[in-house]
């Protein structure tokens, strides 16, 4: 027996050297490694006491089957007794992550029938909003509500509450997806929560502003399953331009927040190379002017590219057969 013991603890500091040796690896596996040693020497001891050295070898050997496993990235097959002790907490959470895995693995995370929302201000109501709008109920199963209020954003709110509006429009239609714009006219003096009122040239604007939109965005992203916030076009307008773009700024950072929220750049979309470009060609080839004189609203044309490009992103997430 005492000779048999020295040759397990041979074998065991012979193993021991070889992952070493093979595997100079991080402070993570080299943790790992000490744990399985320290289950080595546990199991050992019990073999030990069980007086059965062929019991010993052959838990050992499982044992480094599923050290070797876990170094390679190999998930050990889970037994049906272990499946069984899943808690239904455990079970759920797994449920939650299947979408957030499906987007992670570039599949589809929509199936028809499918309901959307789309709001925001004046961008929704004329030009892009209808020609968008126009290319999703081609689709089959899909229905589409659209609303869209001049002079509005997440701004004036005393004027307009799109807060209120977008949960009375979720009651009301339950969308699986809500397609926001906002901002065009959210370029003006703040208030904070307190009351303290902002100028658009006090860099505490940016921080107020981003308040309103992060509330817009923890207030409604659990409650469709994605939102698609639109960021605006590049503008040549001093005053509208650097509005634009610090807003965009804010969308952006906002919307990574969040695992179902998408922020598209049709800033660059709208470009050439980061430039401004008049006249724009649509998907069939057609050139056209992609903005108003105001330079600010987008014309029919460029209504109808801003809506090709989003119906694009739309179709890596909607399986639409």
């Amino acid at each position: 027996m005492e000779h048999d013991n020295k040759i397990l603890l041979v074998i065991i500091s012979a193993l021991v050297i070889v992952f070493v040796a093979n595997f100079p690896a991080s402070i993570k596996e080299i943790r790992e490694l000490a744990s399985k040693a320290e289950e080595r020497i546990s199991l050992t001891q019990e073999n030990l006491e069980d007086n059965s050295f062929s019991s010993f070898i052959m838990k050992l050997k499982n044992l480094e089957d599923r050290i070797w496993n876990k170094i390679k990235g190999v998930e050990p097959i889970i037994s049906e007794k272990k499946i069984a002790k899943e808690t239904s907490n455990e079970k759920e959470v797994k449920e939650e992550k299947v979408e957030e895995e499906k987007e992670v693995k570039g599949e589809k995370i929509f199936s028809l029938p499918i309901k959307i929302v789309m709001l925001g201000d004046s961008m929704i109501m004329v030009g892009f909003g209808p020609n968008l709008e126009e290319q999703l109920i081609e689709k089959e199963q899909v229905s589409v509500f659209r609303e869209g209020k001049f002079s509005t954003g997440l701004n004036r709110i005393d004027y307009f509450d799109w807060y209120a509006r977008t949960e009375a429009l979720i009651q009301e239609h339950t969308p699986d997806i809500l397609i926001v714009m906002f901002g065009a006219n959210d370029g003006q003096g703040i208030l904070d929560e307190n009351g303290t009122a902002f100028k658009l040239s006090d860099p505490k604007w940016d921080e107020v502003y981003q308040r309103r939109v992060l509330n817009y965005m923890t207030t409604f992203s659990s409650k469709v399953k994605k939102i698609y916030w639109v960021g605006h076009p590049i503008s040549l307008s001093p005053d509208f331009g650097p509005k634009f773009a610090r807003m965009n700024k804010i969308y952006q950072s906002e919307s990574l927040k969040f695992q179902n929220i998408e922020y598209i750049d049709m800033w660059k979309r709208m470009s050439v190379d980061g430039k401004y470009a008049s006249a724009l060609p649509s998907k069939d080839g057609t050139i056209g002017l992609v903005k108003q004189s105001d330079d600010v609203h987008v014309t029919e044309h460029g209504g109808k590219i801003m809506a090709e490009d989003i119906m694009e992103i739309l179709s890596e997430d909607i399986d639409w057969k």
